[in-house]
């Protein structure tokens, strides 16, 4: 009992120890984003989806000619830019964590074959996988979407299927450190089975690494998600994006900036904020900190 608790104190001093103030910034402010996502409907101050051509253009609220009923201002069509900033959010958040979903499922599952079986299929993956590396992600990405239907069910689709190379190279990697083990060399001579050793020592230490890659890469995935929905080859009207509010506010950015200035706002504060999380979350999880090296399941 007391040596479960001298872990527990150490644990959460290991944490506060590495929480940094730009990874605390990043963990405060994706969990607010998460949050008004999930409640937007409710605490919208109007419908985003509500054209009014008397309500054109009306600048933020703390500007001259401004409206306290609109503290962001007023699109081209007279919709009120927080409220679909807010809303924005769902759609930018969904696929950018689905996508990752999709691509580090793929990515950890050919990470760890690659990584511990080896030989051709080692030899194969990797091929594969230099190939994609070739070719520059959001090309990828972006031929696809203009061959297929858009859509947000396409989008998440492709955005996992060709990101999920980074994933593989990370954890096996990994895997080829970790599988030269004592621990798990001793697994083998004891005769465990493939399945059993990658489950029970392999995977748990590879996820540290992978948990940090994930959560950046749900920043990379948005802003690719922004990127084509701004260039009109994303997720399609009447849904809203962030990358789709910056392409209404382009041709509006000499008199109008506040249309296209926030959701690039947006855009760059949740990417950054995944970033810092991720930063924190690779000092936190480092073996290094991690009392005898690497977790070895005892």
């Amino acid at each position: 009992m007391e040596a479960t608790s001298k872990q527990k104190k150490a644990n959460r001093a290991r944490f506060f120890a590495h929480l940094s103030p730009l990874g605390l910034a990043g963990l405060v402010t994706v969990f607010l984003i998460a949050v008004l996502a999930i409640f937007a409907p409710w605490i919208v101050p109007h419908d985003p989806f509500q054209i009014d051509a008397t309500q054109r253009l009306i600048p933020p609220a703390w500007m001259e000619n401004g409206s306290s009923l609109h503290w962001l201002g007023t699109d081209h069509l007279g919709r009120d830019v927080l409220s679909r900033l807010i809303y924005g959010g769902r759609v930018s958040l969904f696929v950018g964590i689905v996508s990752v979903v999709i691509a580090g499922f793929i990515g950890l599952t050919l990470g760890l074959a690659s990584g511990y079986l080896g030989g051709w299929l080692d030899a194969l993956i990797m091929r594969f996988v230099d190939a994609m590396l070739a070719i520059p992600t959001l090309l990828l990405v972006l031929v696809a979407m203009v061959m297929l239907e858009p859509s947000i069910a396409t989008l998440i689709l492709i955005i996992g299927l060709t990101s999920w190379v980074q994933y593989t190279r990370v954890v096996r990697g990994e895997v080829l450190s970790v599988k030269e083990r004592e621990f798990v060399q001793s697994a083998n001579t004891l005769g465990a089975s493939r399945t059993y050793i990658v489950r029970k020592h392999i995977l748990p230490n590879v996820l540290s690494s992978f948990i940090v890659i994930a959560t950046i890469g749900i920043g990379t995935a948005i802003l690719t998600e922004s990127s084509l929905s701004f260039l009109g080859f994303g997720v399609q009207p009447p849904d809203i994006t962030w990358g789709g509010m910056l392409n209404d506010g382009r041709n509006y950015l000499a008199t109008s900036w506040w249309v296209a200035t926030f959701p690039g706002i947006a855009i760059t504060i949740t990417v950054l904020s995944f970033t810092f999380l991720g930063d924190w979350l690779r000092d936190l999880l480092d073996p290094r900190f991690i009392r005898g090296g690497i977790k070895d399941d005892k």
